[in-house]
């Protein structure tokens, strides 16, 4: 019985953290675009920001359990497909680094 409940509250902090870094992504991805178009105009900046807030709203559909994300992109109805989603998207993020992204 034990071993069942802290699983479940394992289950619901991995939720809670999967929504709270979607949203976190998602804010970076917006003053991304916003840098993109204030200064200098960078293409691949530009791109990427676009990936990394559709990746955010994916993200945050996989956490609270949209069914019509589930059909098009099973994967993520798993934990183990959900942390290769998210390690993909911390790696495309890590290439922005902070000097990028604080400017």
């Amino acid at each position: 019985f034990l071993l069942e409940r802290a699983m479940a509250n394992v289950l619901v902090v991995t939720r809670i953290v999967g929504v709270v870094t979607s949203l976190l992504l998602a804010a970076i991805a917006a003053w991304s675009l916003f840098q993109t178009f204030t200064g200098n105009f960078r293409f691949f900046e530009f791109i990427l920001s676009i990936y990394m807030g559709a990746f955010a709203v994916l993200g945050i559909c996989a956490e609270v359990q949209c069914k019509f994300i589930f059909k098009p992109f099973a994967f993520l109805s798993r934990l183990r497909g959900r942390g290769f989603f998210y390690f993909f998207i911390g790696s495309l993020s890590a290439s922005f680094g902070p000097d990028q992204i604080f400017q």
